[in-house]
């Protein structure tokens, strides 16, 4: 159920992945790369400069929906063991069933806040 769950959602982001990176990649001519960013190029042409900032902002944009990916991945796996764990535990005791869900939500929450 959590694989075609994740399955399911990655095929309806995954398009607006795509268009959101075409976005921010073309969204250099409408916010054009500021002083401090030419800096960091010299000698690169107006033209240059744009392909370099909208490439470098559409990389960034993906490799956050990577990570997140990644992370959710982790993180559903991690709660269907807890919960399989937890329904184990609490057969015996109630406080070690308390201990394994609160760790096992732990560690994704540390995951995604970083």
């Amino acid at each position: 159920g959590a694989d075609a769950y994740l399955g399911r959602q990655l095929k309806t982001i995954l398009p607006l992945i795509i268009v959101l990176a075409a976005v921010l990649f073309l969204s250099v001519y409408v916010a054009p790369p500021s002083a401090e960013a030419a800096e960091r190029f010299p000698g690169a042409t107006p033209a240059q400069l744009k392909l370099y900032i909208g490439i470098g902002r559409m990389i960034a944009f993906i490799m956050g929906a990577f990570f997140s990916l990644i992370v959710g991945q982790f993180g559903m796996r991690m709660a269907v063991q807890g919960n399989v764990r937890v329904s184990a535990a609490a057969r015996h005791s109630f406080s070690e069933a308390l201990k394994i869900a609160y760790r096992s939500g732990t560690i994704t929450g540390m995951l995604t806040d970083g």
